[in-house]
């Protein structure tokens, strides 16, 4: 049986995101969606070095993300 896996990163995968948000149905994955819509690169320095700041607001960003339920 064949299996495929499909790859999108940072900026690609925010815009793809951007694109299907209107058609989610499950309010959860909607509003995870919204999140990372609007907070996630903000949140994400694009050299990887993370900052105290940066790194507690990235690590509430996730406890938030992770509770919606």
């Amino acid at each position: 049986m064949d299996s495929f896996s499909y790859i999108k990163e940072y900026n690609d995968a925010i815009k793809l995101l951007e694109l299907i948000s209107p058609y989610l149905i499950i309010n959860s994955k909607r509003f995870r969606t919204d999140m990372i819509i609007t907070e996630y690169k903000s949140l994400t320095p694009r050299n990887g070095r993370y900052l105290d700041e940066f790194l507690e607001r990235k690590l509430d960003f996730y406890q938030g993300f992770m509770e919606v339920k």
